[in-house]
């Protein structure tokens, strides 16, 4: 670090609390969210299926995503209003999971950086990636959503954070070699058959987070096996990071083959069609989804995450050939992994709905970040003092920006708390008439929000008729003009 004394610091924690007070607010917002749209058809499965029974016929019936089920049968244990504590939960082991994952990164890369600074990254690049998530509500506080989107993201960040503390910490992985038998040797294969579990876990909760740990674990175990010098260590990467990709693959194999799709893919592309849209697509999300809705939280976050990489780390004593080979293949690793990302969407149908682009926000928010510590370490170190003290000014101006954001959330929380409030006042009333033996409810109807439908005032529409199973009654209907 460039600074010994703590006023360069107070930048440092007014930040880290804007951006926490700003993420306070994003995680309290979820405290009003109620059901809505698929979130019907999730929990009438779960409440009225055994577990396994419920998957095999939402993965044989609905979707190939054969995990989602497990978010809804945790949150309906709390009833109707368990999702309400979801957002919160995920954003809470999002912040953790990252800075886990970070914290891995600067030990492995011998970066000197103390706690605050690692939970300053954290908390701006979670702050960026919901600010300019493309369908924010979708993606984070409607359940049927969140669960393959934000879920499955938190969980991939666990999941490669502990692999990183994996092969830092454990004693057998750092000797010359592994015995070719003994109990080293078959750590390995149980810790390799764990990952090799858990990863086809998290895949099934959504294909395109999953192609991302496939195209991920992919370049590492490249990597590994092209680059890294052999030893114990090499091997025990090669094992893991071959698991990770082995059940990555039979996770998407498995939503492939889904009986469903049938019906998801009504026109398959030609194979050019399909080359097309994989090369065109990761463009038009930079464009549309990136620089033209946010220019400035784009040009901010490029202009934080250099201040603080230029501010704040030493210049790390290597080839200036080296940095400059990283700076230009980073955007290039960054487009390949989109363009492995938007597969699926190409494949099945078309351009991904803004709610399924969570991941790539996150990817981009990420690679914006490298890129300006690439860019800050090609600089050389300032000398004048005054320099110094003006860039740490503009760092603890930034700090207004995330209240500025938070703002604009906490205004809507009241629209949100009223439409909560009704919400659980007509719950309460379909439970009252249930208790009463009535079979066909009547109920008040809402407007839909952030395009997901609402109750409809068809009982037979497929909402509808969720919610009658999820209720244990024939049917239900709803009416704007509803007078009880």
């Amino acid at each position: 670090m460039l600074y010994k004394n703590k006023l360069p610091k107070i930048p440092l924690i007014l930040n880290a609390l804007t951006t926490s007070i700003a993420l306070a607010i994003y995680a309290y917002l979820g405290f009003f969210a109620r059901f809505m749209g698929d979130d019907y058809c999730h929990h009438d499965l779960v409440k009225n299926k055994p577990f396994f029974a419920a998957v095999q016929h939402h993965y044989t019936t609905f979707s190939n995503r054969y995990m989602i089920l497990a978010v809804p049968y945790l949150t309906e244990k709390f009833g109707p209003r368990g999702q309400s504590f979801l957002p919160i939960t995920m954003i809470l082991l999002w912040l953790i999971a990252l800075y886990w994952l970070l914290r891995e990164l600067h030990l492995i890369l011998a970066l000197k950086a103390n706690k605050l600074i690692i939970y300053l990254l954290t908390s701006l690049l979670t702050f960026f990636t919901i600010l300019q998530a493309p369908a924010r509500y979708q993606s984070i506080y409607w359940e049927a959503s969140s669960i393959n989107r934000l879920v499955s993201l938190v969980l991939t960040l666990f999941l490669f954070a502990s692999l990183l503390a994996l092969l830092r910490r454990n004693s057998h992985f750092q000797e010359q070699t592994l015995p070719p038998v003994g109990g080293a040797r078959w750590e390995l294969f149980l810790w390799s058959f764990l990952y090799f579990i858990i990863t086809f876990l998290i895949g099934g909760f959504d294909e395109m987070n999953d192609t991302f740990i496939f195209a991920i674990s992919f370049l590492a175990f490249a990597s590994i096996l092209f680059w890294m010098k052999k030893g114990a260590k090499r091997t025990a990467s090669l094992w893991l990071t071959g698991s990770i990709f082995l059940a990555s693959l039979i996770s998407m194999l498995l939503m492939v083959i889904a009986p469903h799709n049938s019906a998801r893919i009504t026109e398959t592309p030609t194979f050019f069609v399909f080359l097309e849209r994989i090369f065109t697509y990761p463009k038009n999300f930079i464009i549309d989804s990136t620089l033209t809705p946010f220019p400035l939280p784009t040009l901010l976050s490029i202009l934080i995450s250099f201040l603080i990489f230029f501010l704040f780390y030493n210049r790390v004593q290597k080839s200036k050939k080296n940095l400059w080979i990283a700076l230009l293949t980073a955007p290039l690793i960054f487009y390949a992994l989109l363009i492995v990302n938007f597969a699926p969407s190409a494949y099945a149908q078309a351009y991904p709905a803004d709610r399924a682009l969570l991941g790539a926000r996150f990817l981009m928010t990420s690679t914006l970040f490298l890129e300006s510590a690439f860019l800050a370490q090609l600089l050389p170190q300032i000398r004048s003092t005054y320099l110094k003290y003006f860039l740490l000014l503009i760092l603890a101006v930034f700090s207004l920006y995330p209240l500025r954001a938070a703002q604009k959330t906490f205004n809507t929380i009241d629209f949100y708390r009223q439409r909560a409030t009704a919400w659980d006042l007509r719950d309460d009333k379909i439970q009252r008439a249930v208790a009463s033996g009535e079979m066909d409810i009547h109920i008040q109807e809402f407007d839909s929000i952030h395009i997901v439908k609402e109750l409809d005032s068809d009982p037979n529409h497929w909402i509808n008729r969720c919610a009658a199973r999820y209720y244990g009654v024939d049917s239900i209907s709803a009416d704007l003009n509803y007078d009880e």
